[in-house]
C-alpha cells in the first residue's frame, strides 16, 4: 500500500449529558458501550452534510442492496475513533416498553401484560467528547463535493452521537491533511485503535492502562462484521480516556493528526 492522502477532521463536542449506543444484538437488557463506535462517528458527520446540503437522509438501490450516503461516506473512511476528555459514568437505566405483542393472544388484554421494564444502558460525561476521522481524499472526492469546505462546515452540524437523545453541540473542529508517520513504528493516541493491526506498549504521559472493545465494519442496512479494537483508558466503575503508546504492524500506516496517532491499514 501506497502513502495515503488522507483528509482528517478532529471534533470537540459537549454532551448535554453523554450518549447511548447499544450494544449489537440485546434484547432484555440493552447495555451501551463505552464510547461511540467509528460507525456512529461517520453517521455523524454524514447527517451534517446532509443538512447543510438540504438533503434527506435518502436510500438508494445499489448493487442489489439499500444504501444511503452515511453508509457512502463510510467507504471513503479509513480510520474513525472516539475518546473522552472528562469522565464517563455507565449506568442502567430502567425505561418502559410495550410488551403486549410478545404475549400469548390469551393475555394480550390483561394489564399486567402491556408494559414491562427494560434495563437501558447510558454513560453520563462530565467533559467532552473528542471524534477523529481520517479519510481517503480520492475517494472522498467522489463523494463530496468541495469536502475541505463542506465537511468542516458539516461538522458543525452536528447534534447527537448515537441515540436521539444523545444530543451534543459542537465545541471545535480542526481540519487537514493528516501527516505519514510510516510503519511499524510507535505513536501515541488517546483514540482506540484496531486490535489486529496494533500493539499496547504502555503509556504515554503516565499510567499505561488499556481494554478491549468490540465494535463493527460497516452494518447500517445489516450485521456489521464484529472488530476488535485497543482502547487507551479505563473501564470499570467509570469510563475514563488515557494517552496510550502503540506499535502498528508491517501492513497498516501510522498518520498523526494535531498530534494524535492512528492506524490506516486498508480502504475499502
Amino acid at each position: 500500500m501506497k502513502d495515503l492522502k488522507v483528509f482528517a477532521l478532529l471534533l470537540r463536542l459537549r454532551p448535554s449529558w453523554g450518549y447511548s449506543v447499544k450494544v449489537p444484538n440485546t434484547s432484555a437488557s440493552q447495555p451501551s458501550l463505552s464510547l461511540p463506535p467509528p460507525t456512529t462517528l461517520v453517521g455523524a458527520v454524514a447527517y451534517g452534510v446532509l443538512k447543510l446540503q438540504g438533503r434527506d437522509q435518502e436510500t438508494e438501490i445499489s448493487g442489489g442492496r439499500v444504501t444511503n450516503f452515511a453508509e457512502k461516506l463510510w467507504s471513503a473512511t479509513v480510520y474513525s475513533g472516539a475518546s473522552l476528555n472528562g469522565f464517563g459514568a455507565p449506568i442502567m437505566d430502567i425505561s418502559k416498553y410495550i410488551i403486549r405483542i410478545y404475549q400469548r393472544k390469551a393475555n394480550r388484554d390483561r394489564p399486567e401484560y402491556q408494559l414491562g421494564a427494560i434495563p437501558t444502558g447510558k454513560v453520563y460525561v462530565t467533559g467532552e467528547i473528542r471524534a477523529l476521522l481520517g479519510f481517503h481524499e480520492e475517494r472522498l472526492s467522489k463523494i463530496v463535493e468541495k469536502f475541505d469546505e463542506v465537511l468542516p462546515k458539516a461538522s458543525y452540524l452536528v447534534t447527537r452521537l448515537g441515540a436521539k437523545e444523545s444530543i451534543v453541540s459542537v465545541e471545535e473542529v480542526k481540519w487537514g491533511h493528516s501527516k505519514v508517520l510510516g510503519r511499524e513504528v510507535e505513536f501515541c493516541s488517546s483514540f482506540y485503535q484496531p486490535l489486529q493491526h496494533s500493539v499496547p506498549l504502555g503509556g504515554c504521559d503516565g499510567q499505561g492502562f488499556f481494554y478491549k472493545e468490540t465494535f463493527w465494519d460497516g452494518g447500517f442496512f445489516d450485521v456489521g462484521e464484529e472488530r476488535g479494537y485497543l482502547v487507551p483508558g479505563v473501564r470499570d466503575k467509570y469510563i475514563s480516556s488515557l494517552r496510550g503508546k502503540f506499535k502498528a504492524d508491517k501492513s497498516c500506516e501510522v498518520h498523526e493528526f494535531e498530534g494524535e496517532g492512528f492506524v490506516v491499514c486498508d480502504v475499502r
